[in-house]
């Protein structure tokens, strides 16, 4: 049985694709193991937090913004492991290409 020292729990967003990637940590949890507070993760637990109104998440073909719930679990014979829940925050469409706007005078 592998002993598990901490548990971090985070709610976050990134972007992907071309250019600098960007990354931000909305909600941060950690949990370590102690002798007057032993770490279980057998018992369930639930956290709560009010997402904010931006970035919202956007699937485009140059950039896309994703947000997850990660969690991180640090043991002794392993560095960590990591694991993702996707998510999408509010409802944005791949954007559409528009014609300009041109004078009828000028068509």
């Amino acid at each position: 049985m592998r002993t598990i020292r901490s548990a971090e729990l985070s709610v976050l967003w990134y972007t992907a694709g071309k250019g600098e990637e960007d990354f931000a940590v909305h909600l941060f949890e950690r949990h370590v193991d102690d002798v007057a507070r032993p770490l279980d993760l057998r018992v369930p637990r639930k956290f709560a937090t009010k997402l904010p109104a931006s970035p919202l998440s956007y699937d485009g073909e140059i950039v896309k913004v994703c947000w997850c719930v990660r969690v991180r679990l640090f043991m002794p014979q392993i560095h960590e492991s990591v694991a993702e829940i996707p998510f999408r925050l509010g409802n944005v469409s791949i954007g559409t290409e528009i014609a300009p706007d041109v004078p009828d005078e000028q068509v």
